[in-house]
């Protein structure tokens, strides 16, 4: 009885730990501002409360290990087994153990080029197709776009302000324009075209899908991918896969560090 109440606290003590550790890693996340690397800030609030449940319920579970109350004194009448052999809890614990561990290994991880290549680009309309009328929730007035000298494609408004370019096309031609992003090529690009790309993310990196603009340049060829880049030059259309798209012509081209916000979300609201 002895040795079964001292495995069941181990086994305790051993889930709480890995709580607080899970709870660690978040909390590592946050402090080192790479949580938008994985999932878009407007989830940010669901990681707060796991937050605190994974810190209340592995202290809980670390202080009940070593009181002298054990599980099979709780008077819940419900089942408190544990795995029956050392081969079946390392395979169990392994399952939360080998992701925490990576995640500390691996927390500044971002997407790159290779990722973009199998998620492929998306061109055309439809970037905010999944929200009412195809309109993203607070859509850059056209008339104001139009009106300015260069057109600022930022972390804030990249997408909502491509939406916009893509579906008035014409209204833009001629227009100067500027954004930062990663060198991507299509596979059938000419060594003069990339990419000026940046992974849109929604709610977190699995769903992440490559938007960014074409650009045509004498100077391109000797950008290797994943480079970042700030581009700045003048918008023309594109005959590409049968659908015409925004094409920087005449690129001013400037190599960039990574941001430490390396990916655009829909959270776009206009402040005009």
């Amino acid at each position: 009885m002895i040795g079964g109440v001292w495995v069941t606290q181990f086994h305790e003590s051993l889930r709480g730990i890995i709580l607080v550790g899970f709870a660690l890693l978040l909390i590592n996340l946050i402090v080192s501002e790479k949580l938008a690397n994985f999932i878009s800030p407007k989830m940010h609030i669901y990681v707060y409360i796991a937050l605190f449940i994974f810190l209340l319920l592995g202290f809980i579970l670390i202080l009940s290990s070593s009181s002298e109350m054990n599980a099979h004194q709780c008077g819940c009448a419900g089942d408190h087994s544990v795995p029956k052999t050392i081969f079946g809890s390392i395979f169990v614990y392994s399952l939360f153990i080998f992701p925490l561990v990576t995640g500390f290994l691996f927390s500044d991880h971002i997407l790159t080029n290779d990722a973009a290549i199998k998620r492929g680009h998306k061109y055309g309309e439809g970037i905010f197709s999944s929200t009412s009328n195809g309109n993203p929730p607070s859509d850059p007035n056209l008339t104001s776009l139009e009106a300015k000298k260069i057109i600022l494609l930022t972390n804030e408004n990249f997408l909502p302000v491509l939406d916009q370019i893509e579906r008035n096309l014409q209204h833009f031609v001629g227009k100067k324009v500027q954004l930062e992003g990663f060198v991507y090529r299509e596979p059938d690009f000419t060594k003069d075209q990339i990419v000026v790309a940046r992974f849109g993310v929604s709610c977190c990196t699995a769903d992440a899908v490559v938007f960014g603009m074409a650009v045509n340049g004498d100077s391109l060829s000797s950008l290797s991918n994943d480079t970042w880049i700030r581009v700045k030059g003048t918008i023309d259309v594109l005959h590409y896969n049968d659908s015409e798209l925004p094409v920087i012509v005449d690129p001013t081209v400037e190599k960039i560090d990574t941001p430490s916000q390396p990916y655009v979300y829909d959270t776009y609201e206009q402040n005009e």
